[in-house]
């Protein structure tokens, strides 16, 4: 039995509804519609992340709450073995014709929010560009013998490496003599679909 994974995509939506309120929805509106996309060793570190957006939103609820403002999460995937955290910030009533009234004083704070959000999301992505995308151990291999599309540590590339390995053997032994793959091994793929 294998074990329940930690942050799953449903937690990360019950502790930050409002970060995450486009989980779920349509995939013709949200990206956010096919969940984190992401390694699970990476959730943890982005949970991190996300625990700084709702301190910082709070924060700025409790002494501008006029503004209303709110982070929400547009994609979280990996991409090149890193982390993209694509966000944007919302003020209650926004209108780009006509924009809510507001002091200095708030619209200072709202720019020291989301520079602190800005600043959370590139710290969140370097820390996880130096973590192993399997287990989260630190100094993944880079390009010199790792795999370019994601980062691993030694013992995981090993594993991974191997895996590969097998899984070629495997194919060219199911190949007949004259190199093509048999009709049963066919099917069975296109049954995998």
């Amino acid at each position: 039995m294998t074990p329940e994974p930690l942050y799953t995509d449903a937690q990360f939506a019950a502790r930050f509804p409002a970060v995450f309120r486009d989980l779920g929805g349509n995939p013709q509106h949200t990206c956010m519609a096919w969940g984190l996309e992401i390694p699970p060793a990476w959730r943890p570190t982005v949970w991190a992340l996300c625990e700084t957006i709702h301190t910082v939103t709070t924060h700025l609820a409790a002494t501008h709450p006029e503004l209303e403002y709110t982070v929400v999460a547009d994609q979280i995937k990996e991409k090149w073995g890193g982390l993209r955290f694509y966000w944007h910030g919302e003020t209650a009533g926004w209108d780009a014709t006509t924009p809510p009234p507001r002091t200095p004083a708030a619209d200072a704070a709202l720019r020291e929010a989301e520079s602190t959000v800005y600043g959370a999301v590139l710290c969140a992505e370097r820390v996880i560009a130096g973590l192993c995308h399997v287990c989260a151990a630190p100094n993944p291999l880079t390009a010199a013998g790792g795999y370019p599309w994601h980062n691993t540590c030694a013992v995981c590339d090993a594993a991974l490496r191997a895996a590969n390995l097998a899984r070629i053997a495997a194919l060219d032994g199911a190949r007949g003599a004259g190199g093509a793959v048999p009709p049963a091994v066919v099917s069975e793929l296109q049954n995998l679909e």
